[in-house]
């Protein structure tokens, strides 16, 4: 009598791709979701990036036209000084304050420190121009900075005329190469010119802002 044994039987194929398939599903669906997270998160933060960059520059176009706005109506105060010198042969201080006064600077261009006439004199016409300034009453009167120089255009009024408007009076806008410049394009083309950054007369040492 002879007798055989034989091996125990294996898995089959399918049911050991099935045992892989369980120990890598949990590994694969985490990859899956941490992908979709990912590309969700890129997605949401493009979209808030786009939305900052348009109100961003929604708000500087808005701001830019402000600026706009603002800068043409204190062109509007400008051109009444000039059709208010334009309409009278000499124009006296009083009738300059009356002008000004009825602009409610304060309260209609609160941006504006004051506003001023210069008046154009050559060297020749100084000592007299002085005398004349000081006869009306304004015994320290004088054209400043000091210095001899071919044509001076000191601010002969200005409003409204107290606090550090009382610096200015005198003050050469001449003496100062970039101020010059703009006086004698704005003389040139009627037209109303802004200067570069400049330090108002106005200012003391103290909360310096740039006019």
């Amino acid at each position: 009598m002879s007798t055989s044994t034989s091996a125990p039987a294996s898995p089959s194929h399918s049911a050991t791709a099935w045992l892989r398939l369980e120990h890598w599903l949990p590994w694969l669906v985490l990859a899956v979701s941490l992908s979709i997270t990912w590309q969700l998160w890129r997605d949401a933060k493009q979209n808030a990036v786009q939305e900052l960059h348009s109100s961003f520059n929604f708000h500087a176009h808005e701001a830019g036209n402000l600026v706009k706005q603002r800068m043409l109506a204190y062109e509007q105060v400008l051109r009444g000084v000039d059709g208010l010198f334009a309409s009278s042969k000499s124009v006296a201080r009083k009738e300059f304050r009356d002008f000004v006064r009825t602009l409610h600077l304060e309260k209609n261009f609160p941006g504006i420190q004051g506003v001023s006439f210069a008046l154009v004199v050559p060297a020749a016409m100084k000592g007299k121009h002085i005398a004349a300034v000081r006869k009306e009453g304004f015994s320290e009167y004088a054209i400043k900075p000091e210095g001899e120089r071919e044509i001076y255009a000191p601010v002969l009024y200005i409003e409204p005329f107290g606090g550090r408007n009382l610096r200015v009076p005198g003050f050469d806008n001449y003496s100062n190469p970039e101020r010059r410049a703009v006086v004698d394009m704005a003389r040139d083309s009627g037209g109303a010119v802004i200067s570069g950054k400049i330090k108002l007369i106005q200012e003391t040492d103290k909360n310096i802002q740039a006019g």
